[in-house]
Parts: C-alpha cells; structure tokens; sequence
C-alpha cells in the first residue's frame, strides 16, 4: 500500500517530501505551493491486481512535468484520472482543459503536463500496466490529454466501479483482484473505442453492473418501491438482461433486496432498547409491504421470528448477528 500525508513533515519540507514521494511511486513532476490554501497533498495507494489504484486530496499547489523530469521517468505508463472533487485547471500537449467532478482523463507520463492544485481537488489514479493500451486503441499516442465525454455511457459506470473497487479491495482475495483489474481495463478500453462493448459478450461490464446494482440495492432497500424494473431502468439495461447477470453471480434481485431489507431490520431489533417502535413499524421502515411478508423471511433467513430476535437482544449484552 502507497501512503502519504504531507502533514506528517514539517511545513518547509512539504513540497520536496511530496517530490520525492511522486518520482518515486507515481511519476516525476515539480511543484510548488501556490494560492491562499495552505500546502496539502495526502495519497492512499492500493494494488489490484497489476493495477495500482490511488486516491489523492490535495490543495495549495500548481505541479508540472517538463522535459526535464520526463527524461528522469526510468519507465513510462499511461493513467486514467477520475476526477472526484474540484473543477482544477490542467494542460496537456498544449491543451488547456477544466475538468469536472466525473470527468476521466488520460495522461502519460512520455508527455508535458500542468496542474494547478491551489483550490482543493481529489482525483482517483489508475495506473496502467506496461501493456496497456491494447489493440482496440487506434492511435494510441493522441490518448494524453483526452477527456472521455460524458455523453459516453460507460463513464458512469467505469468511474462507480473502480471507486467501489478501491474501497472493498481489502477484501478481495487475490484471484478475484486480477479478474476485477482486467475488468477495469476492458471497461476503459470500450469507453475509448467508437463501438461500445455488447452487455452480453462482456464480462467487465456485467461485473461492473452487477456491482452497480448490488450498491443500489444497499442504498435503497428502505424504499417499497425498489423492484428489479427500477434497477434495471436506472442502469439502463432490461429487465432480462439484469436477471442474468445476477443469475451468472449465484443470486437473484429479489433475493439481494430482501437479504438487504432483512439485515437493516435485524439491526433496528437488536438495537431497539426501549424505542418503543413495533415489529410492524420496523418492518416497513426496513421496506417491508406487510408484516406476514416480513416476518415469513426474517425466519428464513435468521431462524427465529423477529420477537425472538428482539428478545434475544434484549437479554444479551452483545447484539446477535
């Protein structure tokens, strides 16, 4: 894991720390604190797979990459900038260019750049594999300083994928962590080529789909109105297509939603120490249509009524699970 926090050097060592630190795992360039923020620069870096993955906050500094440092790079790659917080300034090739919150872009480190850092900004880095780009890139060398449009389909779901990527990485085993790496690379491929990757011929872009639903679901269990025809409206997909996609994955979306409205409904039971609410009022808070419904799945899932489970909890010091 790649960490650093220019808090943790003193404030006139900060920009050179941070210099070393970037010729040294990310890619060499110069900077120099500017703008009313003080100097900020914190990064957390992941291994997927062969990809590494970092997040970077920072503020208070214009940074660039000149001939000079391009010639100190000992090995060049190309990256993929999700663009999360701020709206910096960056020129690439000449090309000045503001990006905004969503925004993907692709530098390289063969190429100049400019980036002024002096409002707060967060951006997400994936560093591509020596071997990238692959075949389906026509002209790979005009990639640097292209901004995948956001009319583009897939950039929605790239940038929702390798996020939820980033932060469920430690726990993926290292099998599932070399197919999601090659997933993140088949999707950023097609949303760089003309002709966009069928759903059904796609293994990446089912995954991240799949993933994309699964937060969905997470996010909206509560909610009566969360069916598969909303989800698979909401992806943009049909409804067939989103029941295989959970089929290939072992489940169903009725199944991932009750599982979820379940779990939320178990804990309002354990932790219900004299709210008064009652298991009818918790069940549709959990997004339950009726009480027969609920309690029919909460002993399936759990193995006892949920007056049970209350008791349970009431008479534990620690929660059942």
């Amino acid at each position: 894991m790649l960490v650093f926090n220019s808090d943790d050097h003193a404030p006139k060592q900060r920009v050179e720390a941070w210099q070393e630190f970037s010729a040294r795992s990310l890619a060499a360039l110069r900077s120099v604190a500017a703008g009313e923020q003080r100097f900020q620069a914190n990064v957390k870096g992941k291994l997927i797979g062969d990809l590494m993955i970092g997040r970077l906050q920072g503020a208070g500094h214009i940074s660039e990459r000149t001939r000079l440092e391009i010639s100190q790079q000992p090995r060049h790659h190309y990256g993929a900038v999700i663009h999360l917080g701020g709206k910096p300034l960056m020129r690439c090739r000449g090309r000045l260019i503001q990006v905004q919150p969503g925004d993907i872009s692709i530098l390289s480190t063969m190429d100049d750049f400019w980036f002024d850092g002096e409002a707060p900004f967060e951006y997400m880095v994936v560093r591509l594999p020596e071997r990238w780009p692959d075949s389906r890139m026509f002209r790979p060398e005009l990639l640097t300083g292209s901004v995948i449009s956001r009319a583009n389909p897939l950039r929605g779901i790239l940038v929702d994928y390798v996020v939820s990527v980033f932060h469920q990485s430690d726990r993926l085993p290292a099998s599932a962590a070399a197919a999601v790496a090659q997933h993140i690379l088949d999707l950023l491929s097609a949303t760089l080529v003309e002709e966009p990757l069928q759903i059904g011929g796609s293994a990446a872009l089912r995954a991240a789909l799949f993933d994309s639903a699964c937060r969905m679901i997470a996010s909206h269990a509560t909610d009566p109105e969360l069916r598969t025809e909303a989800i698979a409206r909401r992806l943009r997909i049909s409804v067939r297509m989103l029941q295989r996609i959970f089929k290939e994955n072992d489940a169903t979306v009725a199944q991932r939603i009750s599982m979820a409205r379940i779990a939320r409904s178990a804990t309002m039971l354990a932790n219900d120490r004299g709210s008064g609410a009652t298991i009818t009022e918790i069940a549709f808070a959990s997004g339950f249509r009726d009480l027969t419904t609920f309690e029919r799945a909460f002993c399936a899932s759990k193995g006892m009524t949920p007056s049970a489970w209350r008791r349970r909890a009431l008479q534990s010091p620690t929660s059942p699970t």
